[in-house]
């Protein structure tokens, strides 16, 4: 049994292929980032933004892509150990 190729009329619009998605978030900045973060207005609670050292980044993520053609595949965080002076105490509660 043979398939017949039926072509699409001219003029419809192709499906679009799904795009994959690898996210790689930079821990270092977005933690300090949050951590010194100024808003433009003034808020009555200054540590208000510390809640989303703790968010749900794949969450977060899939609200940046477009979920019905694109699919999120993973999420790589990555950061760096701070190497300023007398930051050793610090260097070994991040490790």
């Amino acid at each position: 049994m043979s398939t017949i190729f039926t072509p699409k009329p001219y003029g419809e619009p192709a499906e679009k292929p799904r795009v994959r998605v690898y996210g790689f978030v930079d821990g270092f900045n977005l933690y300090h980032a949050l951590q010194k973060f100024q808003p433009a207005v003034p808020v009555a609670d200054p540590n208000r933004y510390q809640k989303y050292k703790w968010l749900c980044l794949t969450s977060l993520l899939k609200r940046f892509i477009g979920t019905q053609t694109d699919d999120l595949v993973g999420v790589e965080y990555f950061t760096a150990y701070p190497n300023w002076p007398n930051s050793e105490a610090k260097k070994l509660r991040h490790q």
